[in-house]
This record gives structure tokens, sequence and C-alpha cells, in this order.
């Protein structure tokens, strides 16, 4: 365990920030904490940094306490959004910047500033000042800055949000495999989903201070524990429903009315319960022919269809006010039955497998 947060709870006048989170993290985890804007993510991110103070709770770094501790005294460095590069400086000059304030022995600084700026690909770079870079390789040089103290925990603030897609595609993969090649905890920040499940070992998912799940990128995804998680990541269809009957591989419900579904699945829900069954757009099949191999089915027009490039989003409704979305990937080998068209009445399909339950 390197990194272990007690029961923090921060609060700016009536609001709270940050309500008795608890986290372990362990030595060499890519972490991330994910979230929509004021679910208190920077929050908790600022107060393991030392920018913040908590109003209860502890921060243990490698089983020491730190929570009282001013920044310059944690072995935790920060990367921020903004870069916060010196302007006025070099690459060299701002990644060597720390280790001259240490005082840190010129042959010893040299060799460090080297080794960073090999880690993040920067060499040649080394002349250039700031306004000389591209978006990218300025966060190259905020994270060499940050890697040339060699911390033990690298806290890493919404990085990528200032980069355009395909260039924060690019440094997404390069980070992944920095933190892989020299094994430092990272704690990363993001709104972002796709960055999360993508990058994370484990994702803790907020929401309005408190972390709603907290697992594998898969597990997040797959599993949802909460109505919020489930809407947040990703794309969802939700119906009300009620369980029928309960056996120990799953559950059979009634949803929009009288259509029986299928789930097997372990879940703690019992007959008589109200429930909201859950399933991602690309789970359910489309088929003008009839249900197939499939143990699910329920029919519905389409109203909307929309083109993406790899898929086709289609609105289907199943009765007035009741509608789903469908993901269709395009052109795949064997597609025989094309674009649908709205209008089109189709059955929906999708494995007894597919989807999940939580309580209404």
């Amino acid at each position: 365990m390197i990194l272990e947060i007690r029961n923090l709870t921060k609060l700016y006048g009536a609001t709270t920030a940050a309500r008795d989170v608890s986290l372990s993290l362990e030595k060499g985890e890519f972490f991330c904490l994910l979230g929509p804007s004021g679910c208190g993510k920077s929050t908790i991110l600022r107060m393991i940094a030392g920018f913040e103070r908590p109003d209860s709770g502890q921060i243990l770094l490698n089983g020491v306490p730190i929570t009282d501790l001013p920044p310059y005294r944690r072995d935790v460095n920060t990367v921020f959004q903004n870069y916060a590069l010196f302007p006025n400086m070099n690459v060299h000059r701002n990644i060597s910047y720390g280790l001259r304030i240490k005082g840190i022995a010129q042959m010893e600084l040299r060799t460090r500033v080297e080794e960073a700026i090999a880690m993040v690909g920067l060499g040649g770079l080394e002349e250039r000042m700031p306004a000389q870079l591209s978006g990218g390789q300025q966060q190259r040089v905020a994270l060499a800055r940050a890697l040339v103290n060699r911390p033990a925990v690298l806290l890493l603030d919404e990085p990528m949000s200032a980069l355009d897609k395909k260039i924060a595609e690019q440094t997404r993969t390069e980070l992944v495999e920095l933190q892989k090649r020299i094994g430092i905890t990272f704690v990363f920040v993001t709104h972002n989903q796709t960055e999360a499940l993508a990058m994370a070992h484990r994702v803790a998912v907020m929401k309005a201070g408190v972390i709603e799940q907290c697992d594998e990128p898969r597990g997040i995804y797959e599993r949802p524990a909460t109505r919020f998680v489930a809407e947040f990541i990703g794309s969802m269809n939700f119906f009300d429903g009620t369980v029928v009957a309960t056996d120990p591989d799953g559950c059979t419900l009634h949803v929009t009315g009288d259509t029986s579904v299928r789930l097997q699945k372990p879940s703690d829900v019992t007959a008589g319960d109200d429930v909201v069954f859950m399933i991602r757009p690309e789970r359910l099949k489309m088929s003008l022919v009839g249900p197939q191999e499939y143990e699910n089915s329920i029919n519905g027009i389409i109203r909307e269809s929309v083109y993406m490039g790899e898929t086709t989003v289609y609105r289907i409704e199943l009765r007035p006010g009741n509608t789903v979305t469908v993901h269709v990937q395009n052109y795949l080998p064997g597609m025989t039955e094309g674009f649908y068209e709205p209008g089109e009445e189709v059955h929906l399909m999708w494995s007894k497998t597919s989807g999940g339950v939580i309580r209404a």
C-alpha cells in the first residue's frame, strides 16, 4: 500500500466537496478519479498534494501520515491542467528548476534531467522555449519536470483537456507506456470516461463528493453499481420492470408492460421487487426477420438513424413515450441486411447474459 486515504471530508461553506472518502492505492498502480465537474475529484487530488486541508480524515504515504505536512515536504508531484511552465525558461531549465531550488549537485542534476528528457521523448528540444512547443510537447515538459524529482506518487489534474482529439489519443498511449516503464503510482483526474477506461488499472466514479463505485474499467462498464454510474459511463438503455421469479442462475422480469426478460446473472433481487433493467446500445441486435437465436426480444419502430462512420445509431420507439437507442457496427463481414430506415418495424434481440438490474 503506497497511498491511503481515510474518511476524507472537505467543506466549502454549505457545499460538501468530499464526504467520507476512503481509498487505498498500490505501488505502481494507475488510478483514475472520474466524474463530472464539481464532483470533488480535483479537491481530493489537491488534498493529496497538500494544496487543500481536509476538514477531517487522514492521508498516509507509505504508511506515514502526511495530512498536516506542507506540499514541499510530501513525496508527491503534480502535473497541472495548464502545465504551468515558465515562459522565460527553455525546456532544460524548466525541467531542472525544482532540482536547482533544492540545491542538487550539478552532476546529479544533469544526469536526472537527461533521464527525465529521455523518459518523455524530448531529446533534441532542450533549448526550445515553451512558446515554440506544441501542446503535447508542453505536456511532456510538465511530466518531465515532475518525474525528475522521482516522486513516490505523481498526480495529474486533467492534463489532456487542452489537447485536440488526435494528440490526446497519442499522448494517452505514451502516458500509459511511460507509467508501465517507470513504475510510479499515478493518480489521474479526468471527466473523460474514454481516458479513464483506456488508461487506468482502477477507476473511482464520483458524484457530489462521494465515490459511487470503484472498480477495474471492465467492472465499471459491464457492472455499474448505480444508475448514475450507468448513465455517466458510455450509453445505456433503461427499462422499468418488476421481478417475477428468481433462481440460482438469475431472474425473470417483466418490462414495458408484460414483456418477459430473462437475465442470467447473479443479483440480490427477489420476486416482487421493482427494478430497473439496463442494457448497453451495442448489446441490442436488430433484425427484420425475427428473434432468431436470442433469448430476449421486443418489437419496435425506427424513428431516427444517424450515420456515425464506424456505427449507425438508431432510435427505436417501443411504445409511445418509450424509446431505446441501438448502436450497429457498419460493414461487418457477412452483413446481409444493410442499413435500416426510419419507419421500418424491427425486432430487437439480446442474450440472457447481457444487461443487468438495479433496484428502482
